[in-house]
Formats: C-alpha cells, structure tokens, sequence
C-alpha cells in the first residue's frame, strides 16, 4: 500500500473525524499543528494540535484554555504527559527510583540541606547504628556527651574523674562552670576579684580550685569581691566567718571548694597547706 494523504474539511455539526493508521515502518499522523499566535478562538473543548512555538502537543479545555501535554492546568492538575530523564525519574526491574531530592523537596524543607545528607552516610539500619553509638545493653561510648541539662536517674559512677579546668591567674580569676567543675591555678597575683559565670540557677553546684603558690609565695585570695552570673558582688560564707587565708610558703597548695544553692552567694570550704616544697 502507498502512502495516501487524507484531507479533511470540517463542516458544521461535525463531531468526528478520519484517523489512518498505515502498515509500514514509516507511518504516522500527522496533527494540524501551528504557532501560539495561531491557535483557533473559541475552539470547541477537546481539540488537539501540536504548537510550533513551544514545540508540544496542545488540547483545549475551553474558553480559550489550552493546556499543553505534561502541563498543570489551571484548576492545579495534571492533565498531560509528564516527561522525565534518568536523573529524575527511572524503572528497572520493577523498581522506581526518583533522583536528585534535597531537604525543600522533602515534609515542609524546615531540615537544612547539609542535615538531609547525614542520611546518605548511613551504611547499614539507622537503629543499628544509633545502638554502636549508645548501645541499650551496654558498651563504650565515643566523644563528649551533652545530657543538655536533663536528670539522669539511678546512675552508678565508677572509674570517673573530673575535667582540671586551667584558671589564669590574675587580680581577678574568672571561672566558668560550664567549662568543669574543678580546677587549678598557681597564683602570680594577689587576687581582689573572683567572677563565676554559668552557675546553675536551680540545684545545688560546686567548684573546687587547686591554689598553688608560685616562687615568690605569700599571694593572697580575696572573697569579699565575688560575682555570681554577673550580679552584684558578695563576700562568700566561711565556716564562722573567719574569713581565708591562704598558705604562704613558696610553691604551697592549698584546696578550695565553693559552693553554690541556687547561684546564691556561695559557701566556702578551705583544705590548707597540703605542700610546702
């Protein structure tokens, strides 16, 4: 069979229309087709045509609407064919597999980019791998922990020991309890201030200070200077108010425990002269 051209003259009342589906390799229908600018006004609903413009298949809805193949319609669907390459969309063997996805593509895109990636570094179940971390039924931790300021009940402490947090010495010694609750300094200075920042507001804190002398010995250690989180200053409580006066010798030690209730004006306790070298 030859290829035949089919012409077709549209009269009023028509409802159908010829269609030819030819045998051979090379067939087809060829659709009217044309510019945007070309577009029938007031086309009945239904029509199709390919548009030379945007280079695609078109059909309208009515009212001057078209609509092109894959293309939202104006009540927000999708009426036509969506097309999509091998990074965004693919199948094989039964399985569909949707490509690039970011953290604005995923629930309401509140997680950050960098934080969506953390899925990508997982290599085995994400509770297996949370339970190596922190294991239910026991095991060793890695890195630093932040419990963020939460109780922990019925904890049994064994083999532990406190972090020696370095105080420069100075006129005024500046320790925070967010660095460690224990420390040590070897006094250069006679001290007149001492400041205390991140003392819990509720409960019950301590810090205790290793006091070395240094060479020249005799330093001394004022408390009737201190702030608590940045209030107003206070002289700290000694058992009977007798005050503390610290070891003079050179290269003495001396141990001093503040305490804290409430970050309230703190309680101070002295172990004194432990060496004398």
């Amino acid at each position: 069979m030859s290829n035949r051209a089919i012409h077709v003259t549209q009269t009023g009342g028509d409802t159908d229309g010829l269609k030819e589906f030819a045998n051979g390799a090379d067939s087809g229908i060829i659709l009217p087709q044309g510019t945007t600018g070309q577009r029938e006004s007031g086309a009945t609903e239904g029509t199709i045509r390919y548009n030379t413009t945007i280079g695609a298949f078109e059909y309208t809805t009515g009212s001057d609407t078209w609509v092109s193949l894959g293309e939202a319609a104006a009540d927000g669907s999708t009426k036509g064919i969506a097309t999509f390459d091998s990074t965004e969309f693919s199948a094989s063997s039964g399985v569909i597999s949707i490509g690039t996805l970011d953290a604005s593509t995923i629930a309401d895109g509140s997680v950050t980019n960098a934080e969506f990636q953390y899925i990508s570094t997982l290599s085995s179940n994400a509770q297996t791998q949370l339970d190596a971390k922190l294991p239910l039924a026991g095991g060793t931790l890695s890195g630093a922990v932040d419990a963020g300021d939460n109780d922990l009940s019925k904890v049994v402490l064994k083999d532990y020991a406190e972090k020696d947090v370095a105080v420069t010495s100075g006129t005024t010694l500046a320790i925070d309890l967010a660095a460690g609750n224990t420390g040590s300094v070897t006094l250069a200075h006679n001290v007149t201030d001492i400041d205390f920042t991140n003392v819990p507001t509720d409960g019950t804190a301590t810090f205790t200070i290793k006091i070395t002398q240094d060479g020249t010995g005799s330093r001394t250690l004022a408390i009737n200077a201190i702030t608590v989180n940045g209030g107003s200053t206070v002289t700290g409580h000694t058992s009977g108010n007798a005050g503390l006066t610290l070891s003079t010798a050179a290269a003495s030690v001396d141990l001093v425990t503040f305490l804290f209730f409430d970050a309230d004006t703190p309680l101070i306790n002295g172990l004194l002269d432990f060496k004398n070298s």
